[in-house]
């Protein structure tokens, strides 16, 4: 359920440890701290909620495709984890208002998440989704493609969510 309040304080904590840390690395997401539906506020009209929400699922993903950590719920049963096919339904279902208001978070998510589809064997990973579901979200990715990430998409990403590093 949306918390306005609730999600205002984990931006807030989010933004915080980025700027500390210089980068969205190495989180422990499933904390206190960050823990949040964040994909309830992708297409939310509130740039800062839709553009945050992003940036943490965007440091939900980078975490896996870095092998630093896996963030995501596997099993039927749920504890502190995130649903990887909530994330993925609401951003397919607002992929366009995505890409029309934060077009370098949108091909910085679809780059990473090729990444992940290119190294893993996502259908075997999670027993909690379906694998249609799964190959939904591949075929997804794969007619999304944009190309190879750079260090100046990946810091104008950041700007769109109202970020920007000192050391840039």
């Amino acid at each position: 359920m949306k918390n306005n309040g609730l999600l205002e304080i984990k931006l807030t904590n989010l933004y915080n440890m980025i700027n500390e840390e210089g980068d969205i690395i190495d989180f422990i997401w499933c904390s206190e701290e960050l823990y949040y539906p964040y994909y309830l506020h992708f297409g939310d009209t509130n740039s800062e909620f839709s553009s945050g929400s992003l940036i943490a699922f965007l440091g939900l993903l980078l975490e896996w495709d870095d092998g630093s950590g896996f963030p995501f719920c596997q099993e039927k049963e749920f504890n502190t984890c995130y649903e990887f096919d909530k994330f993925m339904e609401y951003f397919i279902v607002d992929k366009e208002k995505i890409k029309d208001r934060f077009p370098y978070i949108f091909e910085l998510i679809v780059i990473t998440l090729n990444s992940i589809f290119n190294t893993e064997d996502i259908l075997t990973i999670f027993s909690n989704i379906t694998k249609e579901d799964l190959k939904r979200y591949e075929d997804f990715v794969r007619s999304n493609k944009v190309e190879n990430i750079d260090r100046e998409v990946y810091m104008k990403a950041l700007n769109e969510a109202g970020i920007v590093l000192g050391n840039s």
